[in-house]
C-alpha cells in the first residue's frame, strides 16, 4: 500500500508529519512558560503580601512613634509655659497678701477672676493650718 504512494504523496505527508510536530512543540514550550509565569506570579503575590504586612506594622510603629512625639512636645510646652503660669499665681498671690484689688491681679497677671479667688482661698486655708507661734 505505502510503495503504490508517490514522491510527491510521501514529501506530502512527511510535511503534515513536521507541521504537526511543531505545533506539539510549539504547545509544549508554550505550556513550559505558561508554567513559569504561573510559578513567578504566585512568588511575586507572597512577596506583596509580605511587603503589604510589613508596610502595615510600620505603619501602625509609625503612628505610635508620631503620637509618643506629639505627647512629648505636649508635655514640653506645658514644662515651658509652666515657670510663667506658676510666677502668675505666686505674683498674684503675693499681691493678694499685700491686699490689691482682685481687679488689678486680674489685669497685672492675666488671670481670671475664678482663679484669683482659688488663690485666695488657698492662701487664707494654708495660713489656718498653721501653727501658731
Amino acid at each position: 500500500m505505502f510503495s503504490s504512494l508517490s514522491f510527491s504523496s510521501w514529501l506530502f505527508i512527511a510535511g503534515i508529519l513536521l507541521l504537526v510536530v511543531a505545533i506539539v512543540l510549539v504547545f509544549y514550550f508554550q505550556n513550559q512558560h505558561l508554567k513559569n509565569t504561573q510559578h513567578q506570579l504566585a512568588e511575586l503575590k507572597e512577596q506583596f503580601a509580605l511587603i503589604k504586612t510589613i508596610t502595615v506594622s510600620q505603619g501602625k510603629k509609625l503612628l505610635k512613634v508620631s503620637s509618643t512625639v506629639k505627647a512629648i512636645d505636649f508635655k514640653k510646652d506645658l514644662q515651658q509655659q509652666e515657670p510663667v503660669m506658676n510666677k502668675s499665681y505666686q505674683q498674684a498671690a503675693k499681691m493678694l497678701s499685700m491686699g490689691a484689688d482682685p481687679e488689678e491681679i486680674m489685669d497685672c497677671c492675666d488671670l481670671t477672676r475664678g482663679e484669683i479667688q482659688l488663690i485666695s482661698q488657698l492662701n487664707f486655708s494654708a495660713r489656718d493650718n498653721q501653727p501658731y507661734h
